[in-house]
């Protein structure tokens, strides 16, 4: 029968195991010359049937999971390519201009702050320094006023600073234009020209707010420019509300007296044309024109205070 052995042929000898001894040295052979399973794990599979992953090798000098690197930080000059870029800020009717621009370094710049109409101009003369910078403070009257310049490559900027203390100013402005001096004599209550308490003037601006007057004065614009300010305020804390009379008084002090050439006689610098502004509480500005006549040169007041132009009162 098949798969049973003869009993006329003699059995194979076996081991301990029960395996026939002539099976040992095929087995030992087969162990000895066998792949080890780390060399093994690293040879192309080639069973067949069955799936195996293997990684891509990467590309030689490709970085991965690497963040990109950080442009360089740019100056402040640069940040904005807004040819309008400004700061502006306003403290009791003052604006604090700030500008930027390098490639304008030295060169001369007019700001028009505020406006009325056609007289008077308010354009102030104002220079970037060595390092582009423009710095320009200057009075607006109105609660909100249009601030307007020239930016990088000729474009009109424009700007609205907001009065934030209009309801609560007492100002009075002085403005003229061209090579003469002028100066704004301002008596309080209870004061007078040249006294000592209750006065103020371009001699006496009482900017630290000493407690003998209730205002002080403050000239903006450069001195060699065209247009000169001359402003008094008095802070709200400091007005009594009692309706006393203010007085402004108009010396053209280039003049003198008795009149000195350039500034009598024909000479063009003779007549000068000044105005002034006056606010109070939340109204709008009032604006009026003075000027000073041409007199002939040597001409004289005994009582120097004659000489000067008297303008309308405002009440505290």
């Amino acid at each position: 029968m098949r798969g049973r052995q003869r009993r006329d042929q003699p059995l194979e000898p076996v081991n301990d195991m029960g395996l026939p001894k002539a099976v040992i040295p095929v087995l030992i052979g087969v162990l000895c010359t066998a792949p080890s399973v780390s060399h093994a794990a690293a040879q192309t599979p080639r069973n067949v049937g069955t799936t195996f992953f293997q990684a891509p090798e990467l590309e030689k000098n490709k970085e991965i999971d690497q963040p990109p690197v950080p442009e360089p930080e740019k100056p402040a000059d640069t940040l904005s390519a807004d040819p309008c870029a400004a700061t502006v800020q306003e403290l009791d009717g003052i604006v604090t201009i700030s500008l930027s621009d390098a490639a304008r370094a030295g060169k001369s710049l007019v700001v028009s702050v505020d406006d009325f109409g056609d007289e008077p101009r308010l354009n102030y003369d104002a220079r970037f320094d060595p390092a582009g910078k423009l710095k320009l403070e200057a009075p607006i009257f109105h609660q909100n006023s249009a601030i307007q310049w020239e930016g990088a490559g000729g474009k009109s900027c424009r700007q609205t600073a907001r009065f934030e203390g209009f309801g609560r100013a007492f100002r009075a402005a002085l403005v003229w234009y061209g090579p003469v001096v002028l100066a704004m004599h301002v008596v309080e209550p209870t004061g007078s020209i040249g006294a000592a308490s209750h006065y103020v003037s371009p001699s006496r601006p009482n900017l630290t707010l000493d407690p003998s007057s209730y205002g002080s004065l403050r000239e903006y614009g450069a001195p060699e420019a065209n247009m000169h300010v001359q402003v008094y305020a008095v802070p709200s804390g400091q007005n009594p509300r009692d309706k006393s009379p203010v007085s402004f008084h108009i010396e053209n002090v280039s003049r003198g007296n008795p009149a000195a050439p350039p500034y009598c006689g024909d000479n063009p610098l003779a007549h000068t044309v000044f105005y002034v502004i006056f606010q109070q509480d939340g109204q709008e500005p009032k604006l009026t024109r003075g000027s000073f006549s041409p007199l002939s040169c040597g001409f004289s007041w005994k009582d120097k205070e004659r000489s000067f132009s008297r303008q309308s009162d405002m009440r505290m």
